[in-house]
């Protein structure tokens, strides 16, 4: 048996682990965001352009083993321009944005973070 004895760093990697994990949900947040800004254009849900400017991502928030990263636009008509209503079928800048950042950026932030990827 050997005489030296490992010190225990579980917590200290857990943290790293944790710190990487919300660094890489804040590049996602961005992603969603800049997704989402790109698919409002003139005569796609545009004309003085305040609603593209009005999204945004806030700061990953970290409660135990769950990283939440809010994305959204917070003018009163977003929703109305995101799905629409009555006679407007909506033109779901939100989904598209969020579906494109995790096709499209998620594998490379996994890569770029040190993570591995795997696709089905």
């Amino acid at each position: 048996m050997s005489s030296v004895w490992r010190k225990w760093r579980g917590d200290a990697a857990r943290q790293m682990v944790r710190s990487v994990a919300v660094d890489m949900a804040a590049a996602l947040g961005a992603a969603v965001e800049r997704n989402a800004k790109r698919q409002l254009r003139k005569g796609r849900g545009v004309k003085t352009g305040a609603l593209r400017r009005d999204i945004r991502s806030e700061k990953p928030k970290a409660e135990g083993l769950v990283i939440t990263v809010r994305v959204g636009a917070y003018m009163d008509y977003a929703p109305y321009v995101e799905f629409g209503h009555q006679s407007f079928k909506g033109y779901a800048f939100m989904q598209v944005g969020f579906y494109k950042a995790i096709r499209d950026d998620l594998p490379r932030l996994m890569r770029e973070y040190g993570f591995k990827w795997r696709s089905r």
